[in-house]
């Protein structure tokens, strides 16, 4: 075999994923919305998107509201709940009120689209 054959590459690549990705806590990549992409390590406290600059993640969009969303640990999982907005929250396309996290989530406020990521914390 050749020194760069494809499983070599796979092999490479996967790597380097795992090195950019190597984190210990919950996150959230946003893949859609004004400011994506971007990246948001979600602290080990209430967390709340929206578009106030008081915002734990502030995001510039007039179809999210100024407090929107809250992330928060319950435990060992991380929940989402819906702060009355009034474009709401879709977890995987359903509109939710509440509802815990699972890595490869999606949730999407107005035009802004997350994935969640699950940690090791």
């Amino acid at each position: 075999m050749s020194e760069w054959d494809e499983e070599t590459t796979v092999d490479a690549h996967i790597g380097i994923i795992g090195l950019k990705r190597g984190r210990r806590s919950h996150w959230i990549e946003q893949v859609k919305g004004p400011g994506a992409p971007a990246e948001y390590e979600l602290p080990n406290e209430d967390c709340i998107v929206g578009r106030s600059s008081e915002a734990t993640i502030s995001i510039s969009s007039g179809l999210i509201s100024r407090k929107h969303v809250r992330l928060y640990r319950d435990e060992t999982e991380v929940r989402c709940e819906d702060l009355k907005s009034m474009n709401g929250v879709y977890l995987n396309g359903i509109k939710v009120h509440s509802a815990i996290l699972r890595d490869g989530d999606t949730i999407q406020l107005g035009d802004v689209v997350f994935i969640f990521h699950e940690g090791t914390q």
